[in-house]
């Protein structure tokens, strides 16, 4: 897990995270939100996962809360030539071939990271 997880998004990335967004403005979504804002450390808990359709939700839903979240997703999405990519729109990469302790290294990132909110 990176150190520190502030990276600028490159040019590609912004313009299809717009490109999304405006996606899920168009097919009719939107996402209702409390009078509360998020605490800037927290864990967001989105369910079931159904299909890659929920990028887009996920996408949508963090923008309506204008919290910057992160995900956990497995390592081979980060290779090239999506690693820029996913680490731009959030992404965190989990090595599943193998057993480790996940829990240590989220709170970890939580220790170093004053702003982080987590998408699970």
């Amino acid at each position: 897990m990176p150190a520190r997880l502030s990276i600028r998004r490159s040019l590609l990335s912004r313009i299809v995270r717009r490109l999304i967004l405006s996606l899920y403005r168009a097919k009719g979504w939107h996402f209702e939100t409390g009078t509360e804002r998020l605490p800037l450390r927290c864990v967001i808990v989105g369910a079931p996962h159904t299909s890659n359709w929920d990028f887009v939700f996920f996408l949508g839903a963090t923008d309506a809360l204008g919290v910057r979240a992160r995900f956990m997703g497995k390592r081979s999405l980060f290779h090239w030539p999506l690693r820029r990519f996913m680490f731009d729109m959030g992404g965190i990469p989990v090595d599943r071939s193998k057993s480790g302790n996940y829990v240590e290294d989220v709170a970890a990132a939580f220790a170093l990271n004053s702003d982080l909110a987590l998408v699970v």
